[in-house]
């Protein structure tokens, strides 16, 4: 999901899909933090889901997101280490209720999801946008995906 707020949140370049969902919050939180020009839709959040569990966004080809955020471990790793032994290396963070955070990776280093897909690509997926970009509107599937959630098969970075 967080790939996907990456790509899609500059690559909406058709009208507003008219089956936006509506924000439900529990009584007690805040509003959702979605950004106003890319609303939740069932197209985009089924785009967000491919795009979160396919390797073909890192540099090698060889990891996803969820490589690292495992669904059974609340979307982080379930390890106690970190699997880099990069100085300043630290566990995978899990990822639930991302749309009422204001601060993303322990440290607190990006303030919206958008920068920290933007990071995560930059230092685990090794990858730069432009180029997964690239990869993704070559692979047959993901232009009528995008089509579906854009209102065309563009993909930019």
């Amino acid at each position: 999901m967080l790939v996907t707020l990456l790509l899609c949140a500059s690559a909406v370049t058709g009208p507003t899909p008219p089956s936006v969902i509506p924000s439900y919050v529990p009584a007690g939180m805040s509003p959702m933090r979605i950004p106003k020009d890319n609303p939740l839709t069932p197209a985009r959040i089924e785009l967000g889901r491919h795009l979160f569990y396919d390797p073909m966004l890192s540099a090698t080809g060889e990891i996803s997101c969820a490589t690292c955020h495992q669904q059974r471990y609340a979307f982080a790793d379930g390890r106690v280490r970190p699997r880099s032994s990069r100085p300043g290396a630290r566990s995978t963070m899990p990822l639930f209720n991302l749309a009422w955070r204001e601060r993303f990776f322990w440290d607190g280093r990006a303030g919206t999801l958008e920068a920290a897909v933007a990071d995560a690509f930059k230092s685990e997926l090794d990858a730069a946008p432009p180029a997964a970009a690239r990869r993704i509107a070559a692979a047959r599937p993901y232009a009528a995906r995008f089509k579906a959630a854009f209102g065309d098969g563009v993909v930019t970075p």
